[in-house]
């Protein structure tokens, strides 16, 4: 993204900017600090938006960033000794203005969704959330599901997109029982729940059925091919 020194100015100049969306850019460190910043002095920002290429893809080599840092924005990076550092792009407490988080098409590697998991865990201002088109499967959610199962504290996402992945029924029942098991504890109350183009069959009815009757607040249900 090759105009960060611009961002700062950009909202000061127009207070009512309230959403911010980048598709298929690099990002330098410089960026990234200057993002945090963004979003701690601008209350107003509440929708992010992070898009990358239908491939899966997520910025190009001759951006702004160095090769090692060309990929998902929320992944963790390996140190000089292995080990995974501080989620290097987004902060891992997401400000409590942010209600809206789109992490798209290659913006989020499998890895990076269990530091996110965390964030969400610390987050009860997020209620809508997409991880559509990003080639996820059922073990890759894990810590999400457990988010949606009330561990900790209560759930405050009202929607959620999964769509385009590839969770197929048996990740598709892993999250339904998680979904109605935070219903049942009255933690979990998504209103929208998108889980099209997954590699579903009839195999995921019952736990469709059972999500029907256990979660009351559900109002917007996509399952389609």
């Amino acid at each position: 993204f090759l105009y960060a020194p611009m961002l700062p100015r950009l909202l000061a100049d127009h207070p009512q900017v309230c959403a911010l969306r980048f598709e298929r850019c690099g990002f330098s460190p410089d960026f990234c600090a200057s993002l945090c910043t963004v979003l701690s002095k601008h209350a107003q920002l509440s929708t992010l938006v992070f898009r990358g290429s239908a491939d899966g893809t997520y910025g190009k080599p001759h951006s702004l960033v160095s090769a090692s840092k060309v990929g998902p924005l929320w992944s963790p990076a390996a140190t000089a000794e292995g080990a995974d550092e501080a989620l290097a792009f987004l902060p891992t407490v997401l400000p409590p203005s942010v209600h809206t988080l789109h992490l798209e098409a290659g913006s989020i590697s499998r890895a990076g969704v269990r530091g996110l998991s965390v964030a969400l865990h610390r987050c009860t201002s997020l209620t809508s959330l997409s991880l559509a088109h990003g080639a996820l499967r059922g073990p890759d959610l894990t810590p999400l599901f457990s988010l949606l199962q009330g561990a900790g504290v209560a759930c405050a996402l009202a929607e959620l997109s999964l769509r385009s992945n590839k969770l197929g029924d048996a990740g598709a029942r892993q999250l339904l029982e998680a979904v109605c098991s935070g219903a049942r504890v009255g933690k979990c109350r998504l209103r929208g729940l998108d889980l099209a183009s997954n590699q579903l069959t009839v195999g995921c009815v019952d736990d469709v059925c059972t999500l029907l009757s256990s979660l009351s607040t559900l109002q917007e249900l996509d399952i389609s091919r």
